[in-house]
């Protein structure tokens, strides 16, 4: 999806959760120094494996330290393969959208100032309400947390992204 183009909800694609010491399907090697990840590890960076998106709060998060608990990168398919690298350390920012339907205004990888809309909530007695930042930031993920009554979902914002790029000779193959 490039600027200008109308999203859709159709056109979402989960992003890829990579995280540090998981055995996944796939893998990749990240260089936090050049800013670069590679689809085929070479051994000289931090490897991390392919885990379902739903993993990336109970694996990721640290939801009363607010940092993660260990590196992972988000690749982001409509960022043109670039990733977001979160470290142990990084201060995160979460926020919560609940009720009973939320519809997502900003997805993975948008930047948002405080007054940004994040999401339109629906509530249970069917009133709309507007979800807003409340801070300065890149939305790194959305994490899902099933509910009995309604479904949450934890905006993790990191006010200083390290954006990564592949690794150039993987985009020419």
């Amino acid at each position: 999806m490039s600027i200008g183009e109308e999203y859709r909800p159709e056109d979402y694609r989960f992003p890829e959760l990579y995280i540090e010491g998981w055995s996944g399907p796939k893998e990749i090697e990240v260089d936090p120094e050049h800013r670069v990840y590679r689809r085929r590890p070479k051994g000289s960076g931090i490897r991390m494996g392919l885990a379902p998106y739903e993993q990336a709060l109970p694996q990721v998060l640290d939801l009363v330290e607010a940092t993660p608990k260990r590196a992972a990168a988000i690749i982001i398919p409509w960022e043109k393969g670039r990733a977001l690298l979160l470290l142990p350390g990084d201060r995160l920012e979460f926020i919560e959208a609940r009720g009973s339907q939320v519809n997502f205004v900003s997805l993975e990888g948008r930047r948002v100032r405080e007054r940004s809309v994040l999401a339109y909530i629906l509530t249970g007695k069917g009133e709309t309400r507007t979800l807003r930042a409340g801070t300065e930031g890149t939305v790194a993920l959305i994490a899902w947390m099933p509910g009995e009554d309604a479904d949450r979902y934890i905006y993790v914002i990191v006010r200083e992204p390290r954006w990564l790029k592949p690794e150039e000779r993987e985009t020419q193959e």
